[in-house]
């Protein structure tokens, strides 16, 4: 069986606050038995996968998801030793335990921006990142046919994330003025964003008339084309028949790329734009979120707010002869501020309204635009205007950067004498050296008895040499050059003294003994002072 990652969305079930900290403690169902629809990444194919009971219970599963980490939206990769602190936003406790067909367990998020966001609705809902091995094998569970099986699942961190694949007509949710709770949804579905989608800005086309007939699609295939819709009448892919009732308010290419065109589309639909879209009042806020979201999220553009009534402003070419509705060309250099030199056409009669509607953009723009006021840094040879809140950060950063570089190049240069040492012994012959050591221990111990050479340098070897010829020696500070002279000249010495006669004759003998006799002397003329 190969291993495989693997992202999966779950539930949030209910939350309590520390009053004190602003900890916020979660209670979710992680996972649960079934058959889901995974990508597979290499045949590029939607497949249906089982995740057994007797698996999501087992030991190994259960004991996984105890401390695992908690993230803000998946990591591009699976959590490590390494890389956690980059990601942690929190921690899953040790409490996990079935619940039905579900694997419930808490969490406790420490980051204040996340809290705000699951306690806000943004980010109400978690997806589990796991790891587990596939059997191939296929069969049908609870009615549904699967092609692989879910062994060994390995449950690496929880991720918090817009919105969820709902597997079930019950979701939950988390309201910033009451307690969390389930909402039954009796209507459509907003489906979750294909995995792993990107974003693009090319030109807009609704994919629904390039999609082959419903009738000839298999029910994995019509999953598959579900999450390029804002709404679609069921979860259930059986249900899905009628392209144009059933799937609405497209805003992903086939490629399953979020378009920003599709999306603006979508978002005016919601709002009445072009006759509005027929879905169940219930459904609109779940798509409102949806599609506001990819606003923020994904194009960094601040949404418009649901219920906002606006004008239709048809970006078509001059001249199109498509519109039945006669246009007028409006240009926005018009309007005081506004630097945009784009123009567009509109329905001729309704420029009353439409400069209502961009005097409120306006009016949007003086109070969300805040001056910034910026100040000046050094970035090498550069200088910079950047943000005064930011500049503290930056600077730091580069302090950090040039701190790390140094430890660098100090690594470096151990390195490189490290080599240098290498290079050094391989081109000296070992056994030489060896018996140079031996050597100089033979040549010590004829000048000093019992004489034990473990742990010294051969610098300190001659250093004790000499001094059994001159016991007021220093060797600070004195070179190897120096040391080896000395060495020598010691050794010549020392032999020519042991070679001579030991009896009187003998050089140190006679210099101890003609010490001893003038202290004797001495000793004596002291004593007869005495008398």
């Amino acid at each position: 069986m190969k291993t495989v990652q693997r992202y999966e969305e779950a539930e949030i079930l209910d939350y309590t606050e520390d009053e004190d900290d602003g900890f916020l403690t979660v209670e979710l169902a992680a996972t649960r038995a079934g058959v889901m629809p995974y990508f597979d990444n290499q045949t590029g194919e939607v497949v249906m996968e089982l995740k057994p009971e007797d698996e999501i219970f087992s030991d190994i599963t259960m004991n996984s998801i105890k401390g695992v980490p908690i993230t803000d939206r998946h990591p591009p990769v699976m959590l490590n030793t390494k890389n956690w602190k980059d990601f942690t936003k929190g921690t899953t406790h040790l409490n996990p335990r079935k619940d039905g067909n579900l694997l419930v367990i808490d969490e406790t998020l420490f980051d204040d921006e996340l809290i705000a966001y699951v306690k806000s609705g943004k980010k109400e809902q978690v997806s589990i990142g796991f790891r587990a091995e596939l059997e191939e094998k296929s069969g049908t569970y609870d009615g549904k046919e699967y092609d692989r099986i879910q062994r060994n699942i390995r449950i690496n961190h929880v991720a918090h994330v817009e919105q969820g694949r709902a597997g079930e007509k019950v979701k939950a949710r988390i309201d910033s003025k009451k307690p969390v709770g389930y909402s039954i949804k009796l209507d459509g579905y907003t489906p979750p964003n294909p995995d792993n989608y990107g974003t693009t800005q090319e030109n807009w086309g609704d994919p629904t008339p390039s999609i082959g007939g419903l009738g000839e699609m298999s029910e994995s295939e019509i999953e598959a084309i579900m999450p390029l819709y804002a709404w679609v009448d069921n979860d259930d892919p059986s249900e899905i028949t009628n392209k144009s009732t059933d799937l609405k308010l497209p805003h992903h290419n086939t490629n399953g790329d979020v378009v920003w065109n599709g999306v603006v589309a979508a978002m005016a639909a919601v709002n009445g734009a072009r006759g509005g879209v027929e879905i169940p009042d219930g459904d609109l806020q779940d798509v409102y979120e949806h599609l506001a979201n990819h606003y923020t999220d994904d194009f960094d553009e601040e949404p418009p707010e649901l219920g906002d009534s606006k004008m239709e402003i048809n970006l078509t070419k001059e001249g199109d002869k498509s519109m039945d509705k006669e246009l007028m060309e409006v240009s926005f250099d018009s309007y005081e501020g506004l630097d945009f030199d784009k123009k567009v056409w509109i329905e001729d009669g309704t420029k009353d309204e439409f400069d209502k509607v961009m005097d409120e953009i306006m009016n949007r723009k003086d109070r969300d635009e805040p001056e910034i006021e910026l100040t000046e840094i050094e970035i090498g040879d550069e200088t910079i205007r950047v943000a005064e809140g930011d500049a503290e950060k930056i600077k730091n950063l580069i302090d950090k950067k040039d701190e790390l570089e140094g430890k660098l190049d100090s690594k470096k240069d151990e390195v490189d004498n490290l080599e240098s040492r290498i290079d050094e012994l391989e081109n000296e012959n070992l056994e030489e050296i060896v018996q140079d050591r031996l050597d100089l221990i033979d040549t010590a111990r004829e000048f000093i008895d019992s004489f034990d050479a473990s742990g010294k340098s051969a610098k300190e070897i001659k250093v004790e040499v000499i001094k059994k010829l001159d016991e007021d020696f220093e060797a600070e500070e004195k070179s190897d050059e120096y040391i080896n002279a000395r060495f020598d000249g010691a050794v010549s010495t020392l032999r020519k003294l042991k070679s001579d006669s030991y009896g009187d004759n003998n050089l140190m003998t006679k210099k101890r003994k003609d010490k001893n006799d003038e202290l004797s002397k001495k000793k004596q003329e002291r004593k007869n002072l005495k008398k």
